[in-house]
């Protein structure tokens, strides 16, 4: 009897053994150690290794550590709440990404601009960026705060104001000057010898941050027996003239070009930006000789040859000194509908022109 009372206190104390564990036996999520205590995988955490950790980004705002020293890396960023269950951040209001990482753009940019991150935008060297040229942007918010960049025609915050029709205001006499750039295109042959192969295109980015790219233009041969009147000049001229207003929704108006003198070998051509739609100072055409010949190029062509090293250069020779003014200084912008509301005695899209009567 004595031993099978030794054998039974026995198996009481090893179920008494086996029943002091780790608290769930840690979840499947760890391990149990001494004194009965869970070392949870990473990832996990609590007493018994059952809750997520979330994703952990630099913080927007915590306590500094130093002089000018913050943003230490915290779950959620700081700007959320870590689901235990899932191990996904739950954002505030305004925040996205993994671990709440970015802010949102107001409205999402309503559907006319695209969201960009601060890093993006000082980078951008388009005018909807703020014209902005190579700028390197590397601090904590580089990639954490975002901010709209409108398409053509909308500005605002959010991109959701209309632009409206900008013009001359009929009232001022003084700056008058229309807008006029040369363009000198050779094949980089200084002899008359090979004839000049291929097209150029044209590209115009307009006062609304649009960019516009004509259609593929045939290189001319300048030579020193082609004077400036020549037929051949002249039906290149025209050529880049119906290209240029040829451009959609009338982004380029009444634009004049002549053939103009020019070094031998070299052709050269006068661009008169005439139009009221065109008045004030304009962006320097680009000129496109290169080309663009493979699979999905638009438009597709082959860019000038025929010599050793092709050039195209445009320089502005007149700045124009009209108004660009918005309504023309005579309405008000409606910005919802990007209309014009002219004021009393005055009329037309940017209200640039003035009633007989008033």
């Amino acid at each position: 009897m004595w031993s099978k009372g030794i054998s039974v206190i026995s198996v009481a104390l090893l179920i008494v053994a086996v029943s002091a564990n780790c608290p769930n036996s840690c979840s499947g999520h760890g391990t149990c150690g001494a004194d009965d205590k869970c070392t949870c995988y990473p990832n996990f955490k609590s007493l018994d290794c059952s809750e997520r950790v979330c994703a952990y980004q630099i913080a927007f705002a915590d306590v500094a550590y130093g002089d000018n020293a913050a943003h230490k890396y915290m779950e959620c960023s700081g700007k959320g709440i870590c689901d235990r269950k899932s191990g996904l951040c739950k954002c505030f209001a305004g925040y996205e990404g993994e671990a709440c990482r970015r802010t949102t753009c107001p409205n999402l940019c309503s559907g006319h601009g695209t969201c960009e991150l601060m890093d993006e935008i000082a980078a951008d060297t388009s005018p909807a960026a703020g014209g902005a040229s190579g700028r390197i942007f590397t601090s904590w918010e580089a990639k954490k705060h975002q901010v709209c960049k409108c398409d053509p025609y909308w500005h605002g915050v959010d991109c959701s104001e209309r632009d409206c029709p900008k013009g001359d205001d009929p009232l001022t006499t003084t700056a008058t000057a229309n807008e006029v750039q040369t363009i000198t295109l050779s094949d980089g042959d200084d002899t008359s010898t090979n004839a000049m192969t291929g097209f150029f295109t044209l590209t115009f980015k307009d006062k609304f941050n649009g960019v516009w790219t004509t259609r593929p233009i045939k290189g001319f041969d300048g030579d020193a027996a082609v004077a400036a009147t020549g037929p051949a000049k002249i039906r290149q001229a025209k050529d880049m003239e119906l290209a240029l207003n040829g451009l959609p929704n009338q982004v380029i108006q009444g634009l004049t070009v002549s053939a103009a003198v020019a070094a031998t070998f070299k052709t050269a051509y006068t661009v008169t930006f005439s139009g009221e739609y065109n008045s004030g100072p304009q962006n320097a055409l680009i000129c496109n000789f290169a080309g663009c010949n493979v699979d999905g190029c638009q438009p597709r062509y082959a860019g000038i040859g025929g010599g050793s090293t092709p050039e195209c250069g445009v320089v502005v020779t007149t700045a124009g000194t009209r108004e660009q003014a918005v309504c023309s200084n005579r309405g008000d912008c409606d910005e919802v509908t990007g209309k014009c509301i002219c004021f009393s005695g005055y009329f037309g899209e940017s209200c640039n022109k003035q009633t007989a009567l008033f």
